[in-house]
């Protein structure tokens, strides 16, 4: 049987939008309370929560969620999770929701790139 491949969702905010920094605050106690709920219940495996210092570029900060892919997918179409978001958004710019790979976990991703750049890249490549 094959083992259920893991991955991550990154969720990425960037500056409060002005006049809203108390309701910032209870949006991210409310999304850190939801998301230690499911890690409780192992419908994750595990959160990481970044607060970037200041850099010049316009993330402030991320949640890293780890998961199977499988749970990941259900997550991201959940109510909840969909409330969460506008939640986030409601107070943040630049909010985003992406897939990644991580650790070992990209292994599968980088072949499938190597397998892809060998057959779409080296055919055109050997012509030129």
């Amino acid at each position: 049987m094959e083992r259920m491949r893991r991955g991550t969702l990154f969720i990425g905010w960037g500056a409060i939008i002005p006049g809203r920094e108390t309701m910032a605050s209870n949006v991210l106690q409310d999304a850190m309370v939801f998301l230690h709920k499911l890690e409780s219940e192992g419908v994750i495996d595990g959160i990481e929560v970044v607060l970037l210092e200041p850099h010049g570029g316009d993330l402030d900060g991320f949640v890293l969620i780890k998961g199977r892919l499988d749970q990941l997918a259900q997550l991201r179409v959940q109510d909840d999770f969909v409330k969460m978001i506008i939640g986030v958004r409601l107070v943040h710019s630049g909010v985003g929701v992406v897939a990644g790979h991580s650790g070992q976990e990209m292994q599968p991703y980088l072949l499938a790139w190597a397998d892809q750049e060998r057959r779409l890249l080296g055919a055109s490549e050997e012509k030129s």
